[in-house]
């Protein structure tokens, strides 16, 4: 039938492939039966929490290790809860919150601060930076409306998109 695979090994193996990066190391250093049993012999009881994958999702699981003391009997108690979700949710949020809700360019800020990381890492490159000016745009403003301001601005930004490489920094 099917064969057993020694603890350390299993965690080793559960690591590298179920458990998220920033929680590997804590989990690596917690999951080695000497850890465990020294824990459980001061308090009868091991708390465990990390993030990993699960079934191509992402999830955090708290777990309870209960043994007796001589490890000859236990439970564990596992809670599981898919946080895939929620963390698509962040992710959704914070690209949100560094585009213009109007053109899907880069704001400002975002801008400025993607270029100095650009720009720290790669002092040696070579780079062009161009700024645009939209003649007239205050006298179409004015005269057509805002509606139209704002639709010569999204117009501008699409024909930019399709003008450079999607690797471009573009604000």
């Amino acid at each position: 039938p099917g064969q057993s695979v020694p603890f350390e090994e299993y965690m080793k193996l559960l690591c590298e492939n179920k458990i998220k990066e920033d929680s590997k190391k804590l989990f690596s250093a917690t999951m080695k039966i000497d850890v465990l049993r020294a824990k459980v012999s001061q308090t009868q009881s091991v708390y465990i929490e990390y993030d990993g994958l699960m079934a191509g999702k992402d999830f955090h699981r708290q777990s309870m290790l209960l043994q007796n003391g001589d490890w000859s009997d236990g439970i564990v108690v596992a809670f599981i809860k898919d946080i895939d979700h929620e963390l698509k949710e962040k992710e959704i949020l914070l690209l949100k919150s560094e585009l213009d809700p109007m053109t899907g360019l880069l704001n400002k800020e975002t801008f400025f601060k993607k270029a100095k990381e650009i720009l720290s890492k790669n002092e040696h490159s070579k780079y062009a930076v161009i700024f645009l000016d939209l003649d007239f745009f205050k006298k179409l403003n004015d005269t057509l409306g805002h509606m139209m301001g704002d639709e010569a601005i999204c117009d501008t930004a699409e024909i930019i998109k399709q003008i450079f490489e999607e690797t471009a920094l573009i604000g």
